[in-house]
């Protein structure tokens, strides 16, 4: 929990920031920084895998509707080649999602499927309507990258098992000057790089290394 606090501490978050996250610590770092903002700020949190596999780590942190909706999650991918992404592709899942109109009126054979096999319609038609926000509200990956490009973010924070520096260095472009970032390591050798590299390349200012003091 000390470092936990040390990184969301460090990190400067405030309500109304973008945060860039990339993280493989099952979603704990995420979490925390979506109860930090409580639902007033956007936090782009990467993943390496085919699908975030955090969604269900998360779902352990009882968020708020608004907390868990200011989580937009982005392949790492995305974000590395987003010189190569192509802003003509089209947009198919957020077509499909803009098709919709709510409320939606129950269609003919939906109506006859609950007259005849649901126990209890009122707990069936809650489900469906459930389902319907989730799908309204949620974003395209390519959503997530238009974020990404349309606004520099207020905050970094780097808490993966990968090399610190060479995760570090393209992240960087995508923050906005004066803002801080936040790399975490278990060890503290790959900090030690990553920390003279920063300094040789006077790409930032007040850089610190901080171990925690809790045994």
């Amino acid at each position: 929990q000390d470092t936990l606090a040390q990184i969301v501490s460090h990190a400067n978050l405030s309500a109304g920031c973008q945060i860039l996250l990339f993280e493989t610590c099952l979603g704990v770092v995420t979490g925390a920084v979506a109860e930090r903002l409580q639902g007033y700020g956007r936090i782009l949190s990467m993943y390496s895998g085919q699908q975030s596999s955090f969604t269900e780590y998360i779902n352990k942190f009882n968020l708020t509707f608004a907390q868990s909706n200011a989580i937009k999650w982005l392949h790492a991918s995305d974000v590395y080649n987003t010189e190569e992404d192509d802003d003509d592709d089209e947009d198919t899942e957020r077509q499909d999602r803009e098709s919709l109109h709510w409320p939606c009126h129950l269609q003919s054979h939906t109506r006859s499927y609950m007259e005849r096999e649901v126990p209890d319609p009122t707990e069936f038609l809650k489900k469906r309507a459930a389902r319907f926000v989730r799908k309204l509200c949620r974003h395209t990956p390519q959503e997530a990258v238009k974020y990404l490009k349309e606004r520099p973010c207020d905050s970094l924070i780097v808490a993966t098992k990968y090399d610190a520096t060479s995760t570090l260095l393209p992240l960087l472009n995508f923050l906005a000057p004066s803002c801080p970032f936040v790399v975490f390591s278990e060890f503290m050798e790959p900090l030690t790089e990553c920390f003279k590299t920063r300094q040789e390349q006077e790409l930032a200012i007040n850089l610190r290394l901080s171990d925690t003091w809790m045994r």
